[in-house]
């Protein structure tokens, strides 16, 4: 069944697994509202995503495809040309968006408006290209860089001049809704206006020496790797500190210092009672001395006992995170001022759970709202059960992300809009740091805690349980064809509505660049008995796949033993077969992609 011309919002909470969405032994959900809502929607309980990560798995929600076609997940989100935006935009949608400048396409600067979630009005372009930069850095040092290296690089950092010279056009300033939803003052309007227009005439005058020559900006970029403007000074710099963010955590600290050091030592003290610490590897590794492994532990472990909410709010919490409550406002705000029957898709990324943790309205110049978060927060510390299991601050940012979607569904249902809108609501990933196991690894494994996430989809008068699998590059392909528009043909997701899924699938290249012709590739499926990985270099002299993992989910749902020992070789020659397409696929992709203009 099509329903034509419906609202479509993402609310996409990041790094929120789904165990935290639901009733467990030893850990109630702190979203209530949440779970009302898969009462009365479509609630999807085997919805997984396509990586550990917000770049790779945010491919299949606004990509609708695998993680490692075109490229991989190098560019983030700034590709227009068949994203989820795009195929909106062409049918007659509004665009509106809340994500970081550094990734948004350039594009949707100028065809839709958006809010940018820093306080200091700055995309933090030096965060996203510089990461990408170390990498080819360290080979550049080390071995040199080919000449396919440079094909790549060039169309990175060209992207990378376009998404900068667009942030602060004069068009992509008018669709700039960020000074709309913080209801605070700016020190020096002046002082921010001169600093912008400093910072768009160097981006100008550096992509201009770019483009006569991207190879030997490059090299003049690695040959002056701390020094040179992309790396150090491609961000606006002197941008003034909004008042309200020094007053109110001032009054935030003064008022509610208490409750931060009591949910320090609480959580301290859950965790080291109800978070089993895994002996027989600790020891191990303390006995072969596998460093990575006990640095992991600790990383683990200091996420629960040394969560210093205080040190949080006094300074990073301000100047990093914006809170999805003022996301939620200046969406309807938009909504108010346009006054259209045109639809509108928005897109909304929560924060919430990115460290620095947040759970209160701290860019919101209203007392009494904050007041009654921060004591609605300290009435969940007070009451939690003796046996709880669990990470405290975690919980109290989905709590207070509760309140925020319960808000943006109050607020459509007073303007008439909720049988008329369609709510996505899930996550780009999960966590490993909300409580749940103590794991020797995460980034390139395929635990349940984070790739197992949230779906519910609120459509009006569909109720329905889907126990099938889905994966995450399903939901555009799905909404769109809720909404009877054309899916590009490059989407290769399904309909969670109509297609059952017995398995998932899920490809990787790990964390940072994925750069296909050096780093592995990793192959993870799947069903509800069983799950393995399979690790592959696409660009060996002899064919190099193998199983690495292989996990019995009847006997062993949390993935806690690795049984691959048990494999016989001729099982093991069996999974790798079933890949071999994909394998010589993803190469030959990766070859024409390399080479394209």
């Amino acid at each position: 069944m099509v329903c034509r011309m419906k609202n479509v919002i993402f609310f996409v909470c990041d790094g929120l697994s789904y165990d935290i969405t639901v009733d467990l032994d030893q850990h109630k959900t702190p979203m209530p509202f949440l779970n009302s809502l898969r009462k009365t929607g479509i609630d999807c309980s085997k919805a997984f995503s396509q990586g550990p990560y917000t770049e790779a798995g945010i491919m299949g929600l606004m990509y609708g495809r695998n993680p490692l076609d075109n490229g991989a997940y190098l560019f983030g989100m700034q590709e227009w040309e068949n994203s989820t935006y795009k195929a909106f935009y062409d049918a007659g949608y509004r665009l509106f968006s809340s994500y970081y400048g550094s990734c948004l396409p350039p594009e949707m600067m100028i065809k839709g408006q958006y809010i940018y979630p820093e306080n200091y009005f700055s995309p933090m372009f030096s965060r996203f290209i510089k990461g990408k930069l170390d990498y080819y850095k360290a080979l550049y040092d080390s071995e040199g860089l080919k000449d396919d290296d440079y094909s790549v690089l060039t169309r990175l950092l060209s992207k990378h001049f376009d998404t900068m010279v667009f942030w602060h056009s004069e068009e992509a300033e008018k669709n700039d809704c960020t000074g709309d939803y913080q209801v605070c003052e700016i020190d020096n309007h002046n002082q921010r206006n001169c600093a912008i227009a400093n910072w768009k005439d160097m981006v100008l005058e550096e992509q201009e020496l770019f483009k006569q020559n991207p190879k030997s900006y490059l090299i003049q970029i690695f040959d002056n790797y701390s020094t040179h403007f992309i790396t150090s000074r491609c961000d606006v710099e002197g941008l003034p500190l909004k008042r309200l963010f020094r007053e109110q955590r001032e009054w935030v600290i003064q008022e509610y210092g208490r409750l931060f050091r009591q949910i320090k030592r609480k959580n301290a003290r859950f965790f080291l009672k109800n978070r089993q610490i895994p002996f027989k590897p600790l020891f191990c590794s303390l006995k072969i001395n596998r460093k990575r492994f006990l640095e992991h532990i600790y990383r683990t472990y200091q996420a629960g006992w040394m969560l210093d909410t205080t040190k949080m709010v006094e300074t990073n919490l301000p100047q990093i995170c914006s809170s999805s409550k003022a996301f939620v406002r200046s969406l309807f705000k938009w909504v108010d001022d346009c006054n259209s029957e045109q639809p509108f898709f928005a897109y909304l990324h929560c924060d919430e759970f990115h460290r620095p943790l947040s759970f209160y309205s701290h860019d919101i110049a209203d007392r009494n709202l904050v007041c009654s978060e921060l004591e609605d927060a300290s009435s969940y510390v007070q009451n939690l059960p003796k046996k709880y299991k669990g990470n405290i601050g975690f919980d109290l940012a989905a709590r207070y992300l509760d309140s925020c979607l319960s808000e943006l569904f109050v607020n459509l249902q007073k303007r008439d809009l909720k049988r008329n809108t369609i709510v996505v609501i899930t996550a780009d990933h999960g966590s490993s740091n909300f409580g749940g196991e103590v794991r020797h690894t995460t980034t390139n494994h395929f635990f349940p805690e984070q790739y197992h996430i949230p779906l519910i989809m609120y459509d009006d008068g569909i109720k329905k349980q889907i126990d099938s699998f889905v994966n995450i590059k399903d939901i555009p392909f799905t909404v769109l064809e809720r909404c009877g528009i054309p899916v590009p043909r490059c989407f290769n997701g399904k309909s969670f509505l109509r297609d059952i899924n017995d398995h998932t699938f899920v490809e990787y290249a790990g964390s940072g660049v994925p750069d296909l012709s050096r780093r592995p590739v990793f192959f993870q499926y799947r069903d509800s008995s069983i799950c393995y990985l399979l690790k592959a270099q696409l660009f060996e002299k002899e064919r190099s796949i193998e199983v690495v993992d292989f996990f019995d989910l009847k006997r062993d749902p949390q993935q806690l033993k690795n049984i691959i020992k048990q494999i016989d070789e001729e099982k093991k020659k069996e999974l790798i077969r079933k890949y071999s397409n994909r394998y010589n696929e993803l190469k030959e992709n990766y070859c024409k992609w390399v080479t394209e203009e």
